[in-house]
C-alpha cells in the first residue's frame, strides 16, 4: 500500500529514466519498474 502511494505521489521522471538506461548501459540490467514507467 505504501509503495502504491509512493508511486503515485513521486511518478518517473526523465532523468530517472535517463539514469536507468545508463545503469543498463553499463551493468547489463536495470530497474524494470523504472523502465516500465519510461516506455
Amino acid at each position: 500500500m505504501l509503495m502504491l502511494a509512493w508511486d503515485r505521489l513521486d511518478p518517473v521522471d526523465e532523468f530517472e529514466c535517463l539514469r536507468n538506461d545508463r545503469i543498463t548501459s553499463s551493468q547489463g540490467l536495470g530497474n524494470q519498474f523504472v523502465a516500465n514507467k519510461c516506455d
